[in-house]
């Protein structure tokens, strides 16, 4: 019997001996497969077509290999950036505060350059030193009008030209450097 429970020990010490190598490389499998999840990447066909043209918007970085979009605030705080996902957060209600005010100020200068001439204009048949009055509304309607709807597309521009984001697109590749770096780190996996 002692034989028997020295045996089964040893069958025991030796499948834990020759298994542990399978536990452990499993766990780097299952490291590998996290990091391959969680990763954060741009697409650089994206980038340098945003690059080479200013008007588009910044692509949004991809999380995996599922190519997960994150974009704004989320991407911020993917990266555990919480204070740039803030910052991002007002500075795209600022815009559209820019954006709405601009439409309504413009709206507004527009309607008053529309309305001027009906509300001042001199009646037909009158003579210029009669209706020299009437001028001064006119001219006022008119050209303040156009100044406020030109003030109105400048606020509507700066808010449409503006980026929100709070980095610039160097600042964030090497934010998301950090962040992959650190989540290795996290996984205990090398470069």
């Amino acid at each position: 019997m002692a034989d028997s429970t020295l045996i089964c020990a040893l069958l025991l010490l030796t499948g834990l001996l020759v298994g542990a190598p399978g536990l452990a490389q499993s766990a780097d499998e299952e490291a590998a497969r996290s990091y391959r999840k969680q990763y954060i990447w741009f697409d650089e066909n994206e980038l340098a077509t945003a690059r080479s043209h200013r008007g588009l918007p910044r692509p949004p970085a991809c999380q995996g290999i599922e190519r997960v979009p994150l974009d704004g605030a989320e991407f911020y705080r993917a990266i555990g950036r919480d204070d740039l996902a803030e910052q991002y957060r007002f500075n795209l209600a600022v815009r559209w505060t820019l954006i709405g005010i601009g439409l309504g100020v413009n709206a507004a200068g527009l309607a008053a350059v529309a309305a001027g001439p009906a509300l001042f204009a001199p009646p037909h048949r009158q003579t210029l030193g009669s209706c020299a009055g009437c001028i001064g509304p006119l001219l006022l309607s008119v050209f303040g009008g156009s100044a406020t709807a030109a003030l109105g597309m400048g606020l509507w521009a700066w808010g449409a030209l503006s980026d929100p984001h709070p980095a610039d697109l160097p600042t964030t590749r090497e934010l998301v450097d950090e962040y992959n770096k650190r989540l290795l780190g996290e996984l205990s996996l090398d470069e």
